[in-house]
């Protein structure tokens, strides 16, 4: 199952509760699935923001949008190697 997929099942109860976690969720998916490695510094402080708070976000979530920064990340490095 596609990373996007599993992100969109995760703690759909929570999500719901938190405009602002749908927010991150959106934009996570986004940069995932048009791979926009120029979206890397806003989700980064989407991430900070969410750790700052105890109940900012399930642990299984935060995984995964590091797991799609990681993916991000990768796919600048690469493309900057190419040039």
């Amino acid at each position: 199952m596609e990373l996007s997929n599993q992100l969109s099942n995760v703690d759909v109860n929570f999500l719901k509760s938190s405009p602002q976690l749908q927010l991150i969720d959106a934009m996570t998916d986004y940069a995932q699935k048009n791979k926009s490695v120029e979206t890397l510094p806003k989700l980064y402080g989407y991430i900070n923001y969410l750790k700052s708070f105890n109940d900012g976000d399930t642990e299984l979530n935060l995984q995964k949008y590091a797991q799609i920064i990681n993916e991000l990340k990768s796919i600048k490095k690469t493309h900057s190697n190419i040039d």
